[in-house]
């Protein structure tokens, strides 16, 4: 399923501290990861793509969707057929209908106060707003960080396989080729950066300093 792991034990012996402190709810809810937050879901492969924008006006939900679309389209060699969205104005405006009609991409829109309609993202959407307070606690960092831990949850969902395809993850699916998962570690554990030559202080000035592993490079750009 992934390269660089190998998997010894299939059991599971309750939950960690942490996530009871993250994941823990009376019921079942609708929720955002934040305001300023959206979560693009492959229908197909289950793959998902996050990205922060800097308000919800709907230029700037155009702009990173129209990003989003170019990256989709040529790293599958597909072209988008559909998008689905709630019935927001930052997604139902004259902008967006003007970009998509033209380039032929049906826009569905659930129906309005039934976020239950749209269920795969409203459930990837708490998921991840778990995943973010249970990495926060872990690492003892505090919620200022949570663009840092989503864009983290949201690249390890993506090697996990879903209900959908058991077998397979959504990584493999999207990008055809199994994931290598030798590199990863605790979000939040200790690192050490390497000064570069060209700007140390002399040969015998520290060469490296002590950072917190916040994520990988590339993660939630738009």
């Amino acid at each position: 399923m992934v390269l660089g792991l190998d998997i010894t034990s299939t059991s599971v012996n309750g939950k960690c501290e942490d996530c009871i402190f993250g994941k823990q709810s009376c019921q079942l809810f609708d929720a955002e990861v934040t305001p300023e937050t959206k979560v693009f879901i492959n229908g197909g492969s289950s793959y998902i793509d996050i990205h922060f924008l800097l308000n919800k006006e709907m230029a700037t939900t155009l702009d990173c969707f129209s990003w989003f679309q170019a990256m989709a389209e040529r790293q599958t060699g597909q072209k988008l057929k559909c998008v689905q969205t709630d019935n927001r104005s930052e997604f139902v405006n004259s902008a967006w209908s003007g970009y998509l009609t033209p380039l032929g991409i049906a826009h569905e829109q659930i129906a309005s106060y039934s976020l239950a309609t749209n269920g795969v993202p409203e459930r990837g959407n708490q998921t991840i707003l778990d995943r973010i307070c249970s990495m926060l606690h872990d690492a003892s960092l505090p919620g200022t960080y949570w663009a840092e831990a989503a864009s983290m949850a949201v690249y390890l969902k993506n090697w996990q396989p879903t209900s959908h395809h058991p077998g397979r993850t959504p990584y493999e699916l999207w990008n055809s080729e199994k994931p290598d998962v030798s590199y990863l570690r605790l979000f939040g554990c200790l690192t050490y950066a390497k000064i570069p030559d060209s700007i140390n202080d002399g040969k015998l000035a520290l060469r490296s300093v002590k950072c917190v592993l916040l994520g990988y490079f590339g993660m939630g750009v738009c």
